[in-house]
C-alpha cells in the first residue's frame, strides 16, 4: 500500500505542473526557451496527462483500493488548509539594479 501510495503521489506531483501549463499556454506560448516540443506540445501534454490518469487508477484499484482513500483523503485535507489558510500569491523578488551599480561603483573608487 505504501508503494502504491507513493507512485501516485510522485505522478500527481508531476503532472500537476504540466496541465497548469498546458492549461495557461497562450500566457506564455511567445516566451518559448531553447528547449521546446514546438507544435507537438499539446500531443505530448494530452499523453502525459493521459498516461498519469491511467497509472493512478491502476495503482488504486484492489487490493490496494485504501490507497486511493489515502490520497483522496490527503488531498482533502491540502484542499482545507489551504481554504482556511487565506489568499496566496507568489512574488518575484524586486531587483534594484541601480543600487547595486551604485554600491559597486562606489567600492572602486
Amino acid at each position: 500500500m505504501v508503494a502504491s501510495i507513493s507512485v501516485v503521489g510522485f505522478y500527481l506531483s508531476y503532472i500537476i505542473p504540466v496541465f497548469l501549463g498546458w492549461r495557461r499556454k497562450s500566457q506564455w506560448a511567445g516566451k518559448l526557451g531553447v528547449f521546446h516540443l514546438g507544435s507537438h506540445s499539446n500531443l505530448i501534454n494530452a499523453i502525459a496527462v493521459a498516461w498519469t490518469v491511467f497509472v493512478c487508477i491502476l495503482m488504486v484499484m484492489p487490493p490496494d483500493a485504501r490507497a486511493g482513500l489515502a490520497i483522496l483523503g490527503m488531498m482533502a485535507g491540502l484542499f482545507v488548509l489551504h481554504f482556511f489558510t487565506g489568499p496566496h500569491e507568489i512574488r518575484k523578488p524586486l531587483w534594484d539594479l541601480t543600487a547595486e551599480n551604485s554600491v559597486s561603483s562606489n567600492k572602486d573608487s
